[in-house]
């Protein structure tokens, strides 16, 4: 009697087991079905979307939607729309940049030129490093002369001869050109005076430049050899100068 009674109890646990399982896929079964008919493994339909619940035809619904031309009678992307106005305005901003001409040799006393050692693993790294200090080491050394020996007539009379006029706002672009109108390899400003807006136009003397190299452990991935390059830069006093 012992043995059926714990047979019997038995029995009713397992059974009320099974119905908490039951009663668990029941209400997992509905979640299940709802994944199911909105974002399947390679299914995925936009918002918008209005073909009635069919999925191929919600596909073709996208489909259609994202290789539509633009000209069509789809609205562009407004950004896209921009940029050939943006790209006008940089091109406007761009003319707008001074140009830096050098002014009658004769009107000042001195040029400078000027060195830069510079160190570095890439060869293309230390090269163009050493350029740009040679280039600020000759525009410091100048300075002073150009700020007190450029003057006001020597200034209009600098831009007058490209064709330009003196410019009254310091926005040197970068560039510039030599009293004969050859161009220099780059510009500098030299700040401002009651003469004019001065700069100074620069020539890399690549004739002059030195490179070398030496063992470097560090320089793993340029074969364990350093490069040493000298760059030589020469600098003469000039004039910021707009298109008339």
């Amino acid at each position: 009697m012992k043995t059926l009674k714990m047979q019997i109890q038995c029995g009713t646990k397992a059974a009320q087991i099974a119905n908490v399982l039951l009663l668990l896929v029941g209400a997992c079964a509905p979640f299940d079905d709802e994944l199911d008919d909105h974002t399947g493994p390679s299914e995925l339909y936009s918002e918008s979307d209005d073909s009635g619940g069919d999925p191929t035809a919600r596909g073709l619904s996208q489909n259609k939607s994202a290789q539509a031309p633009i000209g069509t009678d789809d609205v562009a992307d407004p950004a896209a729309a921009a940029l050939p106005a943006a790209t006008d305005e940089a091109n406007g901003a761009l003319q707008q940049l001074n140009t830096c001409v050098e002014v009658r040799p004769g009107a000042v006393s001195r040029t400078a030129r000027q060195k830069h050692l510079q160190t570095e693993c890439s060869p293309d790294l230390a090269r163009s490093r050493a350029i740009a200090h040679a280039r600020r080491n000759a525009r410091s050394v100048l300075e002073e002369t150009c700020q007190s020996q450029v003057s006001h007539a020597e200034a209009v009379a600098a831009c007058a001869a490209q064709g330009l006029h003196l410019s009254a706002y310091d926005r040197l672009g970068g560039w510039g050109i030599y009293a004969n109108g050859s161009p220099s390899d780059s510009a500098l400003g030299v700040g401002t005076t009651a003469e004019a807006r001065l700069c100074v136009v620069l020539d890399d003397l690549t004739d002059e430049s030195q490179s070398a190299t030496q063992g470097d452990a560090l320089c793993v991935l340029d074969g364990f050899r350093r490069t040493l390059f000298t760059a030589y830069a020469r600098a003469r006093c000039g004039v910021q100068c707009e298109p008339s």
